[in-house]
């Protein structure tokens, strides 16, 4: 099958042959296209019927496919009407686009899938067609979206290639969001409507074809290589956690995904090229997919005794249950047929996605009995709990938060919702997006700073870090003469001139040099003052406030006060303030930077 670039006739006519085939689907693109222009274009958060026109766009794109499907199905009007209701409901059903609930737009990804799903199965939903004709729908679908997708991109690229030219040529004032404004409209208008041109009008009536050369080389020398080579990585892992009795790692439930898709893949990609000798290997293939659906089940159920469920880790296991029922249907029955794979995991994805057992739905309530346990069982909560406690506290609540908003907290910790809720309206009224992530703040009123991940893995091993704690504009020069940018790197030393900032009846020429160890002040190459900074740095090496805290930005002014040194004696007065302290993974300084303030007596 090749791919050949359309002419602008041949788009025009295929465009109007194809509204009239599909006109629900492509006025959902276009409807999808329009308001994602519209959200760019003024800057959208900041518009006021934001969340309405982003529910209305997640509607009308979810659309694109489902009515797509519907259409294959039959042109009766009821099914249309169907759709219309399905969206409606869909609509009213979304949460409000507030709070980082990041569910709503991988649920969205998902039925969207669903939707793309079923234009395999739809068209012979009442009929029994041959695998070698359901393939051949199968491949023009495919060939359809990745044709689909090649012209769209080099459309793209060509107009926005010629705005750019234009642009640097004439001078033209051109906003740099007309090029994501641009891909919307080709995608939406030609992409979408291309994509069903290409679709064939009667699947029930589709014949094998053969092969093209290059579907042959495609089929024999990459896709059953790389099938091949997964297969051959995963069972050697699997004979290593045999022989070494080890658990496997969770990252091993993806591989075991991964592999499985490119074995489908090649499996339907061989239909046409089986031999009545070679069709023993399809068997065998089901069995090692078989094989591999049991390991998946022991990694993944290994995740959900230790953490609990999520709604990543509910799909990984829900796959492998459609994984397992697949593998054994193609294995025990000579006769399977292809259709009942897609249509299978069309229902899979629907169980995942919606209703009360639904992974979100799961993940949600496992999390929260999770969260509530571990509360009740480590109380009293403080600095000095264990890291362990305090990282699993922290990352339940950000899952939580990210995937299902601060509502889903409110029965844990009603106290802390409530008045971060308080805190947010009165900072919002000052500054809309200035207010404090929820996480950060919880486990703060629990009684403890947020743990993250990188923190917990290596809170026991040495590691290199930084403090950067930014000065004001505005200091207080109070009492001093002379400003002094001071710098110390363990490469390069060299003492800097003071800046003079203040009007004096001193001319003196005087050099400062700071290492962790002293801050060096001479005049005139005589030394007026060796200050020992051993104490002054140990104390902030060793604070664990300072050393967790990478943006001091945020602390107050007491913990500020703790990188400020003062000095004084009947010669100078000084005082210094580190605002950047580089640190190695064996503890020793490496970068000093601070400001001094320098008065001489």
């Amino acid at each position: 099958m090749s791919l050949k670039f359309p002419s602008v006739a041949q788009v025009l006519s295929q465009f109007f042959t194809t509204f009239k085939r599909f006109p629900l689907a492509l006025i959902s693109a276009f409807v999808t296209a329009v308001l994602i222009i519209y959200l760019i274009e003024v800057d959208g958060p900041e518009n006021r019927y934001f969340e309405t026109l982003i529910k209305i766009a997640l509607v009308s794109s979810l659309g694109v496919f489902m009515f797509s499907a519907l259409r294959l199905i039959s042109d009766n009007r009821s099914l249309c009407w169907l759709g219309i209701v399905t969206l409606v409901v869909y609509y009213f059903i979304l949460p409000e686009i507030k709070d980082p609930i990041g569910i709503v737009f991988e649920r969205h990804l998902f039925l969207s899938l669903l939707f793309f799903m079923m234009i395999f199965w739809t068209p012979y939903w009442d009929k029994n067609p041959s695998n070698e004709q359901f393939w051949e729908w199968t491949q023009s679908v495919i060939f359809a979206l990745i044709s689909s997708v090649i012209f769209t991109i080099f459309i793209y690229a060509g107009v926005s290639g010629a705005i750019y030219a234009t642009k640097t040529l004439f001078s033209l004032d051109i906003h740099a969001k007309r090029y994501p404004q641009l891909f919307i409209f080709v995608s939406g208008f030609f992409g979408v409507s291309y994509f069903l041109s290409q679709l064939p009008k009667n699947p029930q009536y589709l014949k094998s074809h053969i092969y093209t050369k290059i579907e042959i080389i495609f089929t024999k020398y990459i896709l059953t290589p790389i099938a091949i080579l997964y297969f051959v990585i995963l069972y050697a892992y699997t004979f290593k956690i045999v022989l070494t009795a080890t658990f496997p790692k969770g990252i091993l439930a993806w591989i075991i995904i991964a592999f499985s898709v490119v074995a489908i893949t090649a499996y339907l990609f061989w239909t046409p090229l089986w031999s009545d000798r070679g069709k023993r290997y399809k068997r065998y293939l089901s069995l090692i997919l078989l094989l591999q659906t049991i390991m998946l089940g022991i990694a993944i159920g290994m995740r959900v005794a230790e953490y609990g469920w999520t709604h990543n880790r509910y799909m990984v296991a829900i796959l492998g249950i459609w994984l397992f029922g697949i593998s054994l249907y193609f294995l025990l029955f000579k006769g399977a047929k292809y259709r009942w794979l897609f249509i299978s995991l069309s229902l899979v994805i629907l169980i995942s996605q919606v209703g009360p057992f639904s992974s979100y739905a799961v993940g949600e309530a496992s999390q929260q009995e999770r969260l509530t346990t571990l509360l009740e069982r480590s109380k009293p909560l403080s600095q000095t709990s264990p890291i362990k406690v305090r990282y699993e506290i922290s990352d339940m609540i950000d899952y939580l938060y990210k995937n299902y908003g601060v509502e889903s907290l409110k029965s844990i910790i009603p106290q802390i919702v409530a008045k971060y809720q308080e805190k947010k309206r009165e900072t919002k009224e000052k500054s809309p997006f200035s207010y404090e992530y929820f996480p950060n703040f919880a486990t703060r009123e629990l009684g403890f700073d947020f743990v993250n991940r990188y923190e917990f893995q290596n809170h026991d091993k040495k590691r290199p870090y930084y403090i950067y704690y930014p000065l004001s504009k505005q200091l207080n020069i109070e009492g001093f003469d002379w400003l002094v940018e001071l710098f110390y790197d363990r490469e390069i030393q060299e003492p800097l001139q003071p800046k003079h900032f203040a009007n004096s009846i001193f001319k003196i020429h005087t050099t400062f040099e700071i290492t962790p160890k002293y801050l060096i002040v001479k005049e005139r190459n005589s030394t007026l003052a060796k200050i020992s900074l051993k104490a002054f740095f140990s104390s902030i090496l060793t604070d664990e406030k300072l050393r967790r805290t990478l943006d001091m930005s945020k602390l107050s002014q007491k913990i500020r006060q703790k990188l400020d040194y003062s000095y004084s004696d009947e010669k100078i007065s000084l005082k210094l303030m580190i605002y950047q302290l580089d640190v190695d993974q064996n503890g020793a300084i490496r970068y000093i930077g601070g400001k001094l303030l320098y008065k001489r007596f």
